[in-house]
């Protein structure tokens, strides 16, 4: 009788989404939390443009968004769980479209949770008498192994829904965690709501290539950006 190898989605852990050590110690697998995430996303309704929104099919018609492309190839072939991704700016310039393609290809290794700002987070604020659910929410943003916060900071920058974003922030600062961030506003503008937070932010884009440094950082700037406005 002939026996054949039984085939896993994931080899790691054949397919449990656990690991035990040799020390007797149990973890989650990465395969968890990517299947948590690709769930989020069908759940949310977003599948869709994650579908549709891959670096092929990104129109680099400028020096502009072809520097933008290159920067998130670059953020992907250097990705360490660690640093940020920020695309500031031009409305319309196609950041959420880059972001998402950015997600898309880390997706296969890695999750990657995705938190619509005005839809999500700033209404966080509403939820904070019930704290079990607050808690739960803000564990899941802290938590994540990658986390995208589209708009940041769209149409809310009260000091309660900034105390939210400070929290998210800083606990992902100080735990190593990348984030992925478009938002309408420059770093300036970013640093005038508020300075802790956004400074970390930044600081979490640099990184060191042959002895010079540089940015994950995309500014979009010119009307002539804007997708809706002018597709060719």
């Amino acid at each position: 009788m002939e026996l054949t190898l039984k085939k896993y989605n994931c080899p790691k852990c054949e397919d449990k989404e656990y690991i035990f050590t040799v020390e007797g110690e149990v973890y989650w697998c990465d395969c968890r939390s990517i299947r948590l995430a690709k769930e989020r996303i069908e759940k949310s309704g977003l599948s869709n443009r994650f579908d549709k929104n891959k670096f092929n099919n990104y129109k680099a018609n400028n020096e502009q968004r072809q520097k933008a492309i290159e920067t998130c190839l670059k953020y992907i072939k250097n990705f360490d769980r660690t640093k940020n991704l920020l695309l500031t700016g031009q409305v319309g310039s196609g950041k959420t479209h880059l972001a998402i393609a950015t997600s898309r290809v880390l997706l296969k290794t890695v999750g990657v949770k995705y938190a619509d700002f005005v839809n999500e987070i700033s209404r966080m604020k509403f939820n904070q008498l019930d704290q079990e659910d607050f808690t739960k929410s803000l564990d899941s943003y802290r938590n994540a192994s990658v986390l995208f916060i589209d708009d940041l900071y769209k149409g809310d920058t009260s000091p309660a829904t900034q105390r939210i974003v400070q929290d998210i922030v800083n606990y992902r600062y100080n735990n190593n965690k990348a984030m992925i961030i478009t938002t309408e506003l420059d770093k300036i503008g970013l640093l005038d709501i508020n300075e802790a937070t956004a400074s970390r932010i930044i600081e979490m884009c640099s990184y060191e290539e042959d002895n010079d440094w540089g940015e994950y950082i995309i500014e979009f700037k010119g009307r002539e950006l804007n997708y809706r406005l002018f597709k060719k």
